[in-house]
């Protein structure tokens, strides 16, 4: 007999290694890490780092020892709520890397072990379709695979795969958590729980609930969920074994046999390591030691009608992609609540969704209100999109005219789904703000101004944390009031001080993200950057738009009230020099002075703003008019300390310094006066008609190298 060709046996060789339903779902999950691997790890480095991420990046880059990691988040978890596991696992990774491959402090670094969590979420949703599957009769491989292959492919939980934000950490355990209690649900139906197998799956449970419990606060409601749903079965099994007339919590009942001693052992050992970070959160609320923050849901209405969000953004988005969103778990409702197989997992699903749904709204409805808090809610609304793939699979797979095999059409369906996904999935590897671009509007900024600009941006923590990394080289980020809290915003007069800036240093631009700190429901709209700047610039995040028009953006900061108001979208006002002239004259003014070249940027320890006099700057001095003109110019001054003599020489435009010998000296003492009482400097000119320039030179600034502050100039005519 002739030898086959060598495709016919390969196909053999295959159709033998996949010939049992184990292998073929041992296939399908290298093909899900086949997908998932590269989704997850390429280009991590490319996305900006914003928030959280950059307060971690470098904590991260100045080598806090792990240990100091974990006990700041113990000590500051009354007031952040954060918990120290994902951070901790995040550092672990990039120390471990620069020691073995001497791989840098990076984007990609910090975001490895982030990555790496979502990929394993890929595995533990294959588990627990696996499990689900074989716990009720099924075969293990389509549930298996439809499973891992809806976690691949949602826009959800590729966002925090891709970041370093703790949410994939309880998407994970969580995930696992409910594969291991199905293992052992299973394993209890049919008297094995007290095996060695049936323990493994408990201990299984333990770990992954403590776990996620670690990852972050809102899965302690989850888990508190997952463990009434064991006990409960158990009393319930224990229950018909004993007889009717027998109460669940009787002495027979949970002291006869070891495994209600394992199971309440296991349950206590969940209790007890959360205990501490109870007893600090109970506290830190019975102190009032956080204030609400203010964002744009702080009205609890608001927040409560903003939750119809939730569904779409964390499966498959708004638009035409509703009828995934909303079809497939109303699909499983439908055919799965007196289904023979699956309707005990469609009820747990649904009513324990609901009920987590409840206690996170009420857990929220006192605090900052965000999505991503939410995050248990995934797990079941994936787990429901499954199971309604499923049963429509195995509805078409009766109405085909050929019998097809078990999952095929499930597996046909979750395909098409994961084809609707595609341009989400293309959109969030273009993505490279979240959605705020900051590398690029630091290089806008640095292309469009000129040196030591200071540039108004509209948040404390933008200038501190979001843009530090991508700090521009040129221009100079400041902001007037910190934005955290609205109380400290009603008391600094958030609005007053971005104008009062604004026209001190005529030539300092505007950047707003989209939410506007300067504006709040109480006092209305923001009016003043359209009434005071001639020039606009329009960054626009086009991936980012993209995903919020899809209700797919994982994030609050990708939804306001308008889509105008996204932060996806950044606006810099700014008026160039013959702007500031063009509106002084049709002012009516004479006169004007503005800073010229050589300025550097202050801010003080009081948050106050200043340009500074180091060795020598210019100040330009415009006559309006059309005939010379004597004019007083008034410098308003401080210095921090130390003796200084700084000389004025007045220049016409086109001469040279040494032309002009210098028309004032001031020495300036060491205590000249307290930050609110500036000293006023005056100087007597002489101007032509145009422009002319004021050179301030401090010949002393190289002995201590301390700046002489300047609050704001004026200048006016003198007319006696």
């Amino acid at each position: 007999m002739p030898d086959r060709p060598p495709h016919r046996r390969v196909a053999t060789a295959l159709a033998r290694f996949v010939e049992t339903p184990v292998d073929r779902a041992l296939v399908g999950l290298l093909a899900l890490l086949a997908l998932a691997i590269p989704l997850r790890l390429v280009g991590l480095s490319a996305v900006d780092l914003r928030g959280d991420e950059v307060t971690y990046f470098l904590d991260v880059r100045d080598r806090i020892d792990l240990g100091d990691y974990a006990a700041r988040h113990f000590r500051t978890f009354g007031s952040d709520r954060q918990m120290p596991l994902p951070r901790v696992l995040g550092a672990a990774t990039v120390r471990a890397l620069e020691r073995v491959a001497g791989t840098p402090v990076d984007a990609r670094s910090v975001r490895l072990a982030f990555a790496w969590a979502g990929i394993a979420t890929v595995v533990a949703f294959w588990l627990l379709g696996r499990r689900l599957a074989l716990g009720l009769g099924a075969a293990p491989g389509p549930p298996a695979l439809l499973t891992g292959l809806l976690v691949t492919v949602n826009p959800y939980h590729l966002y925090w795969s891709r970041t370093a934000h703790i949410y994939v950490f309880p998407m994970l355990f969580l995930g696992l958590a409910a594969a291991c209690a199905v293992g052992w649900l299973h394993a209890l139906a049919e008297e094995r729980d007290r095996t060695r197998a049936g323990r493994a799956w408990l201990a299984g449970v333990t770990a992954s609930t403590v776990l996620a419990s670690y990852a972050h606060m809102s899965a302690w409601i989850a888990s508190s969920l997952l463990w009434a749903l064991l006990v409960g079965v158990w009393i319930l099994r224990r229950r018909d074994k004993l007889g009717p007339w027998r109460r669940p919590f009787s002495r027979c009942a949970w002291t006869t046999t070891p495994q209600p001693r394992a199971l309440l052992a296991a349950l206590a050992l969940w209790a007890a390591s959360l205990a501490p970070w109870a007893w600090l959160f109970v506290r830190a609320l019975a102190r009032a030691a956080y204030d609400p923050v203010w964002d744009d849901l702080s009205n609890p209405l608001n927040r409560f009608t903003a939750l119809w969000r939730l569904p779409f953004l964390m499966t498959w988005g708004g638009g035409w992609r509703s009828l995934l969103t909303l079809g497939l778990p109303l699909a499983a409702l439908v055919l799965g609540w007196r289904h023979p197989r699956w309707r005990r997992p469609v009820r747990v699903a649904a009513l324990g969704g609901l009920a987590l749904f409840i206690l996170l709204a009420l857990a929220q409805s006192g605090g900052f209100f965000a999505f991503r808090y939410f995050v248990p809610l995934w797990p079941l609304l994936i787990l429901l999109s499954t199971l309604g793939l499923l049963l429509l699979g195995e509805r078409l797979r009766r109405l085909t005219p050929r019998p097809l095999p078990e999952g095929v059409p499930a597996l046909a369906l979750g395909a098409l789904l994961a084809l609707a996904m595609a341009p989400a999935l293309r959109d969030l590897h273009a993505l490279r703000g979240n959605p705020v671009e900051l590398s690029r509007i630091a290089a806008v900024l640095d292309e469009t101004f000129a040196d030591d600009t200071p540039v108004l941006v509209n948040g404390m923590n933008v200038v501190r944390f979001e843009l530090e990394p991508y700090r521009p080289e040129r221009v100079i980020p400041t902001f007037t009031v910190v934005d955290i809290g609205l109380n400290l915003w009603e008391a600094n007069d958030w609005r007053g001080s971005a104008e009062d800036f604004l026209q001190r240093f005529p030539d300092a631009p505007l950047v707003q993200q989209g939410r506007n700190y300067y504006e709040h429901p109480s006092i209305g709209p923001w009016d003043y950057p359209e009434r005071y700047f001639t020039q606009q610039l329009e960054l626009r995040n086009e991936p980012a738009l993209r995903l919020r028009q899809r209700l797919l953006g994982a994030s609050i900061d990708f939804y306001t009230s308008a889509v105008e108001n996204s932060r996806a979208i950044t606006r810099i006002s700014y008026n160039r020099r013959e702007d500031v002239l063009a509106r002084a004259r049709a002012e009516g003014r004479d006169l004007l002075a503005l800073f010229g070249d050589g300025w550097s940027y202050r801010k003080l320890d009081d948050l106050s703003d200043w340009r500074a006099l180091e060795e020598r700057a210019t100040l330009a001095v415009h006559n309006l008019s059309e005939r010379p003109m004597r004019a007083r110019l008034v410098v308003r001054i401080f210095t921090p300390g130390g003796r200084k003599q700084v000389q004025a020489r007045s220049l016409a435009a086109g001469s040279r310094p040494d032309d002009a010998p210098p028309v004032d000296a001031v020495l300036i003492d060491t205590v000249l006066a307290a930050l609110d009482e500036p000293v006023d400097w005056t100087i007597e000119l002489t101007l032509p008609p145009g422009e002319s320039e004021v050179e301030l030179v401090d010949p002393l600034f190289g002995f201590g190298r301390v700046p002489l502050l300047v609050w704001q100039v004026d200048i006016e005519e003198i007319t006696s």
